[in-house]
């Protein structure tokens, strides 16, 4: 037989974060957000300095919000869970402590970044327990989309698109708009003109950010999970596709004569444009396969419901 205490004890809950926790797991979310605070606060500085001096990650501002987004979207089905803590989840986060404490000498955003994110899934594992994580795992996971490569990774990445680019809008140039070009390297040379394709220019700010939004894009889109799974895998050759638009754009420019649209401000404000330009062929590409796929759900639906009659009936 259970006391009286003890019964009152498991009765007494409190919502927090719009799950019903008992009051010292509460407290237990109160004292690890704070550790996770104060721990982070300078790998969020370093973090951010990246999203300002790079424009490749410059989208790493609006991760987290997308990501609080996809949590508020699941309110309703969390209010009905009951919270388990899970010592898993409190075992990735002392891992993370620990790797925190070892990262704050290093000032590298892309080992502060992956703290934050494993000690972000591990509170929600710890706090919520299996059931709730399986719920909230994308939005754990989709923070990595604020964290930046490597920059070997990033420049072994980077190069080969920069050739791609230069090569691929070379050929359109001479081949196509019968612009004279030599090619020398990530160089093309025009009458009087040289333009270099730099790293800037490789298309790794659109791949970054469009494959970001692709997923975010994904995760609402009511199809299947192989055209979904397809749609976020062609957000890297759209980027490509819309960088060497941009590149054959600019030496248009040039062999025109308008050079100031191909330098400074306006070359920057291309920047934009392709990646806008991109995300219009991603929901072109998305409106596309949902008319060439056509599934009979209501069909289904009544054939379920058929069946579920039948099995009554028997």
């Amino acid at each position: 037989m259970e006391s009286a205490d003890s019964k009152s004890k498991v009765a007494r809950t409190r919502r927090g974060w719009s799950l019903p926790l008992p009051r010292n797991l509460t407290v237990a979310l109160l004292v690890l957000l704070g550790l996770f605070v104060v721990l982070n606060y300078t790998g969020m500085q370093v973090l951010m300095k990246k999203w300002d001096s790079d424009s490749n990650y410059g989208h790493g501002y609006l991760i987290p919000f997308i990501s609080l987004y996809f949590v508020w979207l699941k309110k309703d089905e969390l209010r009905r869970l009951r919270a388990q803590a899970s010592l898993w989840g409190l075992g990735l986060f002392v891992f993370g402590v620990l790797t925190a404490f070892l990262a704050m000498p290093l000032g590298s955003a892309v080992v502060s970044g992956l703290v934050i994110v494993l000690m972000v899934n591990a509170l929600v594992l710890y706090l919520g327990g299996g059931k709730v994580y399986r719920m909230l795992w994308l939005p754990a996971l989709y923070l990595i989309f604020m964290v930046p490569l490597p920059q070997p990774v990033h420049s072994r990445i980077a190069l080969p698109l920069q050739h791609f680019a230069s090569m691929v809008s070379a050929a359109i140039l001479d081949g196509i708009l019968g612009i004279t070009t030599i090619r020398e390297g990530n160089v093309i040379r025009l009458a009087g003109h040289s333009l270099q394709v730099a790293e800037a220019c490789s298309g790794m700010r659109s791949i970054m950010g469009l494959s970001a939004l692709g997923v975010a894009f994904a995760y609402f889109w009511d199809r299947p999970l192989w055209e979904r799974i397809f749609l976020i895998l062609s957000t890297v050759p759209i980027a490509i596709v819309a960088n060497i638009c941009r590149v054959t754009g600019t030496g248009l420019a040039y062999d025109l004569g308008y050079e100031k649209f191909a330098r400074g401000f306006y070359h920057e404000f291309t920047g934009w444009f392709v990646f806008i330009f991109a995300m219009a062929l991603f929901l072109l590409e998305a409106h596309v396969m949902s008319r060439l796929f056509v599934y009979d759900r209501g069909g289904a639906a009544a054939s379920e419901a058929a069946a579920d009659t039948e099995e009554a009936k028997a």
